[in-house]
């Protein structure tokens, strides 16, 4: 009966020591897999942090861009009153520049009879 009970007594610390040994595979595998996933995660993190930073940077740029295209249009607004009121002046010009050629055409043609 002893030798049944030492085969037996081998027997279970044989089937323990191959479930330990068994179950501490699967946790190696299992701690593996759980660094694989803080890696791909903090890769993930990283990677959003630089697309944020970035998204911030060509927003900023934006905003200067449409400052710049408001900046533009105010000036040809500018520009394009400056124009409107030299075209007024040259019309003008013109004008009293035809009324002066019609008086001196009235003076010369009144001079001879004086």
């Amino acid at each position: 009966m002893r030798i049944f009970i030492m085969v037996l007594a081998i027997v279970l610390a044989a089937a323990g020591g191959g479930l330990a040994y068994r179950y501490y595979q699967q946790a190696a595998v299992s701690v593996g897999e759980l660094e694989e996933e803080r890696y791909k995660r903090m890769v993930a993190e990283e990677d959003y942090e630089k697309q944020r930073q970035k998204a911030k940077s060509l927003e900023s740029k934006l905003k200067k861009s449409e400052q710049r295209v408001t900046n533009l249009e105010n000036k040809v607004e500018k520009i394009s009153a400056i124009n409107d009121d030299m075209k007024l002046r040259l019309e003008k010009s013109a004008q009293i520049q035809k009324q002066l050629e019609q008086k001196i055409i009235e003076f010369e043609a009144s001079s001879p009879q004086i």
